[in-house]
C-alpha cells in the first residue's frame, strides 16, 4: 500500500476549475509530507524575521517621500507572515505530469496564500518574451519571462532581470519543462 495513495486518489478527482482546497492540501503534501511534483519550474523562498521586517519598516519611512515608494516596502514587510514571527514564504512554479497541470502558489509558513494553475493541452504552447528595461537606453538592463499559454489564457512562469547566466538555466529548465509535456517552446 502507497503511503501517497489517498493523496493520490484526491488529485484524480481533481477538478481543473474548481476545488481550491484540493490544490492546497496537496501544495501542503508537496511542503511538508515529501510528496514530489513531476519538476519544480520555479522555487524561491524566504526567510522572514523581525530584525529584517523592522528594517524594512526603517526604509520604508525613509523612503515614503520618495514617490511613496516607502509605502510598498512598508507594506512588504507587513504582508509575508506575523510580525513578531519568524517566517518561511515560498514562491514556487510546480508542473503535475499525471495531471498535465501547472501550478503556481505563494505560501507563507504553512498558509497558501495565492494559488494559480492552468491545464497543459496538445496546444499549449510556452513563450519566452524580452524587453529592455524602463529608462535610458545608456543602461543596457532588460527582464525576460516565461508564460504557458493555453486556450487563450497565460500564467506566469519564471521572471529573469537582467543576467545572462540565470536566464540560461531558466532556458534549459524550460526546455526540459516542454519535452516533458510535449510541447512547444517559442522563443
Amino acid at each position: 500500500m502507497d503511503e501517497f495513495e489517498e493523496l493520490e486518489a484526491e488529485l484524480n478527482g481533481l477538478k481543473t476549475a474548481s476545488n481550491l482546497e484540493t490544490f492546497e492540501s496537496l501544495i501542503l503534501a508537496i511542503e511538508y509530507e515529501g510528496v514530489e511534483p513531476t519538476m519544480f519550474l520555479r522555487e524561491e523562498r524566504e526567510y522572514w524575521n523581525f530584525a529584517k521586517r523592522l528594517g524594512y519598516i526603517f526604509l520604508g519611512i525613509l523612503l515614503t517621500p520618495l514617490l511613496g515608494l516607502g509605502l510598498f516596502i512598508i507594506y512588504n514587510a507587513f504582508a509575508n507572515g506575523r510580525f513578531f514571527d519568524e517566517t518561511d514564504v515560498a514562491y514556487c512554479t510546480i508542473y503535475l505530469a499525471e495531471r498535465r497541470l501547472v501550478v503556481t502558489y505563494r505560501m507563507v509558513d504553512k498558509n497558501v496564500k495565492d494559488v494559480k494553475f492552468l491545464p497543459v493541452k496538445n496546444t499549449s504552447f510556452v513563450r519566452y518574451t524580452q524587453q529592455d528595461d524602463v529608462g535610458d537606453g545608456m543602461t543596457g538592463r532588460w527582464f525576460g519571462e516565461f508564460y504557458l499559454h493555453t486556450d487563450g489564457e497565460k500564467l506566469h512562469l519564471v521572471r529573469v532581470d537582467n543576467d545572462h547566466g540565470e536566464r540560461a538555466k531558466c532556458m534549459k529548465v524550460i526546455n526540459q519543462f516542454a519535452k516533458e509535456a510535449n510541447i512547444k517552446f517559442l522563443r
